[in-house]
């Protein structure tokens, strides 16, 4: 095979090792320019109070776990049949077959919020002595798990790092009634359930644990005797959820002549919840009766789930966002699935990369940035989000995830940092030779 690069029927008119040593040369010409530069601002960044810190996952102890600040949606539709129906099972139901609640259904049909529901109501605070949230996803890493959950009832940081030991403090759990919730579980992995549910073994009666999960398979590898199926919502409580966000009202009282292009859009929501909130929120406050029309005409509605790889709804949003931020969208698909990020974080991260559209008064691009959010400090994007992004960044945006190779085509890439990370697990970043981001993120 020929030498990629090299042509038989050209000659070489410089020897290749004279190329080298040239090319060395120039090389480190700029390594020590680059230097002494660095040297000369080492001065000032001592002065400045500079730090060179690595960007840590932020903590999810004080604003995520804890009940009082689990996000909950304002309004909630039709899920009170739902939601009594797993209090119930919480609450009147000690019989041991019964540990295990799952709540099973696709993605976008509100299992986290059901759980969410359930897990802050009144009845469940005073039934059950302690209680943690997990957010779980794909990633079923069970000493992250063990810890966030001996955390959460402890109010304390966990830093060990040896399994048996974090289990054996976690067996505190055993002496008192427990309510668990493991949000977005994907794990069939039985060995690997078996592992972090051994701390559980002896337990006071009537101790819970709640799981959310796309997968029945789930259900039986945790040995769930009963699984709450999710249904989706029927189109009066999927018109009532998209009114509520696209006008903040229940219905269409007082924008009547919305009702009937409202009703079709809704129609081709199929009663998910997260196309009905996607939808309103994309006409939020806007009652000009030809946006609403453009919506129900858009050519994407004929694109079928499995074409597109996402809901069509949820690509349709994403279609008429304006065009700086489809490219701070675009560019979130680095953060892995049920990252939790601050609105700063996300911020520096956009202004880095130039994407903070530039106003025309020359305000503050940190403003500007702040502009594009909503009423929050923490974020996390739905899994289905997090794949629509994905979906439009391609392999421009990538996450380093288990053994997966790295794209030649990276620009921005982020990975989860590991205790006993080593030089292996980049040796195929070599390949990415034009990255502009490279995120190291971890749990803290």
């Amino acid at each position: 095979m020929e030498r990629r690069g090299c042509s038989s029927k050209r000659p070489k008119l410089i020897p290749d090792s004279f190329t080298a040593v040239m090319f060395n040369r120039d090389m480190m010409s700029k390594i020590k320019d680059i230097t002494a530069k660095l040297k000369d601002l080492e001065p000032q960044r001592n002065q400045l109070q500079f730090k060179i810190t690595d960007c840590k996952r932020p903590k999810r102890l004080e604003e995520r776990l804890q009940p009082t600040s689990v996000e909950i949606e304002s309004h909630v539709h039709g899920r009170d049949k739902d939601k009594q129906t797993v209090l119930d099972l919480l609450l009147k139901s000690d019989n041991e077959a019964n540990f295990v609640i799952p709540i099973v259904g696709m993605g976008g049909i509100g299992k986290t919020t059901l759980a969410q529901l359930v897990y802050n109501d009144a009845s469940i605070q005073n039934h059950f002595n302690l209680k943690a949230w997990v957010c779980v996803s794909d990633d079923f890493d069970v000493m992250r798990i063990t810890k966030e959950i001996l955390q959460s009832v402890t109010s304390k940081p966990c830093n060990d790092n040896d399994l048996n030991r974090v289990q054996e403090k976690l067996k505190v759990l055993s002496e008192k009634k427990f309510l668990i919730v493991l949000d977005d579980v994907w794990n069939e992995n039985y060995h690997v359930w078996t592992i972090l549910q051994s701390p559980f073994l002896t337990r006071t009666r009537g101790s819970k644990i709640i799981v959310t999960t796309r997968n029945h398979g789930v259900s039986s590898t945790m040995g769930a005797f009963h699984a709450h199926s999710l249904g989706v919502l029927s189109d009066i409580d999927c018109m009532s959820l998209f009114a509520q966000h696209a006008l903040g009202a229940r219905d269409f009282g007082r924008h009547p002549s919305l009702k009937e292009v409202a009703e079709k859009i809704v129609t081709k929501c199929n009663g998910l919840p997260l196309a009905a909130k996607t939808l309103g929120g994309l006409l939020r406050a806007n009652v000009d009766l030809d946006a609403w029309e453009d919506i129900l005409q858009s050519e994407i509605w004929k694109l079928s789930e499995h074409q597109s790889g996402t809901i069509p709804a949820l690509q349709l949003s994403y279609h008429h966002l304006p065009p700086h931020l489809k490219r701070c969208f675009a560019y979130c698909s680095i953060l892995p699935k049920d990252y939790e990020f601050g609105e700063e974080e996300i911020i520096l991260l956009w202004r880095a990369q130039g994407l903070l559209q530039e106003a025309q008064d020359k305000q503050c691009t940190d403003d500007l940035g702040r502009k594009y959010f909503r009423d929050n400090s923490r974020y996390v994007m739905h899994d289905l989000i997090n794949d629509l992004a994905q979906s439009i960044a391609g392999e421009v945006c990538f996450k380093m995830e288990g053994n997966q190779k790295v794209s030649k085509h990276a620009r921005h890439l982020s990975y989860m940092q590991n205790l006993f990370d080593g030089i292996k697990k980049f040796e195929g970043i070599c390949e990415a030779q034009h990255l502009r981001t490279f995120l190291p993120l971890r749990l803290s």
